[in-house]
């Protein structure tokens, strides 16, 4: 009768620990979800502030664009996603979107009022106390790696272009990005950065200031629509 009744204690414990890691597991699921449910709310706050409008998911938002981090996923749905076009824009109105690329990153866009010919993608290769993504060590297809700047990898679809709009301003800007920011890109009429999701408030705006400025700086490239002088 011992080793049935020892067996029968073993299956009661082992129930009873099943019992406890269902338990755990739920508890852990709902802080997780009240978690998230929280981290929409400021987002949707943070973007009502400026006049966009939140939407839980948007099916095949990231298509339209190729490079970045974007272009080294498969992902294409945008989730927790802020869009519009700000009540008081730096420069003439233009799109702005913040959104979360599943749990690989999230990507903030802002629509420029010109078009680049070329791509130009800043990615933090070598980034100094920590360790590389993987994923920035190889070019999005279609790009090359035209120059290597401290921690950063130009990568580009024109390299001589994309060389030459390395200029000291771009050096000095390199230092002003945060170090949570992965990657900065240009494409077609578009700015755009990456950087890992749980970011807040203060980063958001961070960012958005940076993706300003990198806009501005980054008219010398080649324009996607060269203006024809006629003569008299």
């Amino acid at each position: 009768m011992r080793p049935a009744t020892s067996i029968a204690a073993m299956a009661v414990v082992w129930f009873l620990l099943g019992v406890l890691a269902l338990a755990g597991a739920l508890v852990l699921l709902r802080i997780d979800g009240r978690r998230r449910a929280w981290q929409r709310k400021v987002r949707s706050i943070w973007g009502a502030r400026r006049g966009l409008e939140f939407t839980r998911k948007v099916p095949q938002l990231a298509v339209q664009w190729r490079f970045g981090m974007i272009g080294r996923h498969s992902l294409t749905d945008g989730l927790n996603v802020v869009r519009g076009i700000p009540r008081v824009a730096q420069d003439e109105a233009q799109e702005h979107v913040i959104f979360d690329l599943e749990d690989a990153a999230t990507i903030m866009a802002q629509q420029l009022t010109w078009e680049s010919a070329i791509s130009f993608e800043l990615a933090r290769t070598d980034p100094e106390g920590r360790t590389p993504n993987p994923a920035l060590a190889r070019a999005c297809q279609g790009t090359f790696a035209a120059a290597t700047v401290g921690e950063w990898t130009i990568y580009s679809d024109n390299a001589e272009a994309a060389r030459r709009a390395a200029d000291m301003r771009l050096v000095a800007f390199l230092d002003v990005i945060p170090d949570y920011v992965d990657t900065v890109w240009v494409e077609s009429d578009w700015v755009l950065a990456s950087f890992p999701k749980g970011m807040g408030w203060a980063q958001w705006d961070d960012v958005e200031a940076l993706l300003y400025q990198f806009g501005q700086m980054m008219r010398v490239l080649p324009p996607a629509h060269a203006v024809e002088v006629y003569s008299a």
